[in-house]
């Protein structure tokens, strides 16, 4: 057998060994002398060895290791790992608000928003206090329908006012009308001493100035009835204008975060951005993005595959990873009762296993776990 023929063999033969059994420890006393009696063994001939054999399967193993590695967690555990939450057991969640203004001079609408300010994590706060404010560019449609209101409010007491100078014109003329039309029923009771020509001339007087009487008071109840159609149609302009000012403010209102109970602040990881939020960042609309804790009380909540449903029950210990604390033990609480896909719980369907199913398992931390910078953690399940 020539070097190439014994090194494709040779190369071939623990490609294959490897893909079928990556999981399996290396041994210790891995040579190329061991490897080639258990060569001869599997190929089922008796080839001889000899120094070049030696060397040219040592070569063939280090290209082997080269292109297959094989990682630490194969050799020294094989225990699955799984991803994760560090999760307050009590808490209130906040979300990113719409960023959306319809108004007579404006109208934007968009899925992102960015965080202009925020209190650093773990600050206590009181109820009512401003949590976090967003990015809010409209502050000048505030100047410009203020005016506008104004200028209705103008209109409405000018109209006002000019209405009742006419109310009061006619009215005044009224009274005159009025006066003059008993002056002239007064003088037709003296028709006994006065000629019939001037009865017929009182007469007249008397049926004018009586109409014009009436006259006069059906246009000051039309001014009236006028006066209070212009008054209603200007106060309808002056609220739908107060209406604008009202939604400017409760929109700017709402970019303000505002805690609606006394607690902790605590920063859940942005799906999006694979961390805590910061200040400066856009997230989309209705993002969770702090939360306040009521007691400081965490769990761990991780995620297990059907396949490792067995190896959990309440009260079983699984092991956190952190880079800084290194291991930390939890202890199971409960797990869910149906399974869900991984695209749900993660909410993500790019995901490669996002219609696995999964079960959702909580776990209690220890009374001192420390706050971790970010709550996705690695959970290793003990045997």
């Amino acid at each position: 057998m020539n070097f190439c023929t014994l090194f494709w063999t040779s190369f071939s033969e623990i490609k294959l060994r490897i893909r079928n059994d990556t999981r399996k420890p290396i041994p210790k006393n891995l040579s190329a002398s061991n490897f080639y009696s258990d060569l001869n063994n599997c190929t089922g001939r008796n080839i001889p060895l000899n120094s070049k054999r030696i060397a040219a399967l040592s070569w063939v193993l280090l290209f082997v290791f080269i292109l297959f590695p094989v990682s630490a967690q194969n050799v020294g555990d094989d225990s699955p790992i799984l991803d994760g939450l560090i999760l307050p057991r009590d808490f209130q969640a906040y979300f990113a608000p719409k960023n959306t203004i319809t108004l007579p001079f404006t109208s934007s609408s968009s899925n992102g928003i960015q965080l202009a300010e925020i209190l650093p994590e773990g600050t206590v706060v009181e109820k009512g206090k401003v949590i976090a404010k967003f990015m809010f560019k409209w502050d000048d449609v505030k100047l410009r329908i203020q005016q506008r209101t104004e200028q209705a409010v103008s209109q409405k007491e000018e109209e006002e006012l000019s209405q009742k100078k006419k109310i009061a014109q006619i009215d005044f003329c009224l009274g005159q009308g009025t006066i003059k039309a008993k002056q002239a029923e007064l003088d037709l009771l003296k028709k006994n001493s006065l000629s019939k020509i001037k009865q017929r001339l009182l007469e007249c007087d008397y049926k004018q100035l009586s109409f014009e009487e009436k006259a006069m008071k059906h246009k000051l109840q039309a001014a009236h009835e006028n006066f209070e159609k212009s008054m209603k149609w200007h106060q309808s302009n002056v609220k739908v204008w107060n209406a604008y000012l009202d939604t400017f403010n409760k929109t700017k209102d709402r970019y303000e975060v505002k805690a609606s109970e006394s607690g902790t602040l605590f920063f859940p990881v942005v799906n999006r951005l694979k961390r805590k939020i910061q200040k400066g960042d856009r997230v989309d609309s209705g993002t969770h993005f702090v939360s306040v804790i009521r007691s400081q009380s965490y769990e761990l909540v991780f995620y297990v595959p059907e396949a490792l449903f067995l190896k959990i029950q309440p009260g079983v210990e699984v092991t956190i990873l952190t880079e800084k604390h290194g291991e930390i033990n939890a202890k199971i609480r409960e797990t869910a009762f149906f399974p869900q896909p991984f695209g749900d719980v993660k909410m993500n369907f790019n995901l490669p296993n996002a219609w696995d199913k999964c079960f959702i398992v909580k776990a209690d931390l220890p009374a001192n776990f420390p706050i971790l910078s970010n709550n996705n953690v690695k959970v290793r399940l003990k045997h």
